[in-house]
């Protein structure tokens, strides 16, 4: 996708998408002093158009940090710095309310002696997110035993949620219309707005038992003093690239989920331990290797920086030449998409409907 400090600068593209390139560029490190050139060049009307993307894809305040980091945020116009220190200033207040609401559902389902573990959102603190409060929390995500659900249905009742949809492989629930104040916007408020639960079955055999036993292997992981189960690390990163495997092309709307992937790639950079059970737990279903190939290639393309030595030959080799085609081709231009839906959807539909219970 070529060099994004020369692709912010290309002629012919419109502002918001010029203004796109380069806050993504601030997150492949550029250098202060092209970055502030390249801020400077829009104006406070590009700002506006283009602050709803920012605001989607769940960069904001991850871009706000890093211009704070190279002390230019005085750069951007007043109205806009304003309203991103005001969403910063909320979400810090949102961020202590879910996470009180993550231990109370935590504590409710451990009392039950559930068979569960967190996974996604809080849980990819500290190596994926190490300042939570820079992160958008909309939900509660977790891992249960399909035998369990309907105790776990019953205990969440209890805590102020009603079922809004159901399936063999996943639950929804959302908090009663008592538990929100109608008037807070999507920073300020404090409970999520629904709890995702991926049911797995320890009757499953073959490769179909993979989420099972990601599930058995979990262990105890711990935020602020409090202690809750969660994957183990390997697993925990894995499921991150099958999670962003079912959004390529689809859902980019979140592009902060692959800025987290690209920050735990970073952290395990020079850990071959880790990759070694990564790669162990990677053939336990055959969409894992491709999914970790697509979304370790995409970091790299979209954020810059280099892949990890183990997972190189694999993201050359495991990833399915119709994603690579549409990578070289679209992948970056498709971030800058308002709406859901590329190419790529069609491209895919039978790979991710293979595992999606993950």
């Amino acid at each position: 996708m070529g060099d994004t400090s020369e692709t912010a600068g290309r002629a012919g593209q419109s502002p918001t998408a010029h203004l796109a390139k380069t806050i993504v560029a601030a997150f492949r490190g550029l250098p202060a002093g092209e970055l502030e050139g390249y801020l400077r060049s829009h104006d406070l009307n590009t700002w506006n158009d283009t602050y709803r993307w920012l605001d989607t894809s769940g960069l904001e305040l991850y871009f706000l940090a890093r211009l704070k980091a190279l002390a230019l945020e005085n750069l951007l116009p007043q109205p806009i710095l304003d309203r991103m220190e005001r969403n910063f200033a909320d979400n810090k207040i949102r961020t202590a309310g879910i996470i009180q609401e993550f231990v109370r559902v935590n504590e409710a389902l451990q009392r039950e002696h559930l068979t569960y573990c967190n996974v996604k959102g809080i849980a990819l603190a500290p190596v994926s997110c190490p300042e939570l409060t820079l992160r958008r929390q909309l939900n509660l995500d977790f891992i249960l035993s399909a035998s369990e659900i309907e105790r776990c249905r019953q205990v969440l009742f209890q805590l102020g949620y009603s079922a809004t949809s159901s399936s063999r492989h996943f639950c929804e629930f959302h908090p009663n219309p008592d538990l929100i104040h109608p008037r807070t916007n999507i920073y300020q408020r404090t409970i999520p707005n629904s709890i995702a639960i991926y049911l797995v079955s320890g009757e499953a055999q073959g490769i179909e038992r993979a989420p099972y036993s990601m599930l058995m292997r979990r262990q105890l992981q711990t935020l602020d003093g409090y202690t809750f189960p969660a994957p183990n690390e390997p697993d925990h990163f894995i499921a991150q690239a099958i999670r962003i495997l079912g959004q390529v092309g689809i859902e980019w709307s979140r592009l902060a989920f692959l800025w987290e992937f690209k920050v735990c790639l970073q952290f395990r950079q020079n850990d071959p331990s880790f990759w070694q059970r990564v790669h162990e737990g990677a053939q336990e279903h055959p969409l894992r290797p491709l999914a970790i190939a697509t979304a370790a290639r995409l970091a790299a393309e979209i954020f810059g920086g280099d892949i990890p030595l183990p997972l190189r030959e694999s993201a050359a080799s495991q990833l399915d030449p119709r994603v690579r085609s549409w990578s070289e081709r679209h992948g970056w231009d498709s971030i800058l998409t308002g709406f859901p839906g590329t190419t790529l959807q069609t491209l895919l539909e039978q790979e991710m409907g293979a595992d999606s219970q993950q």
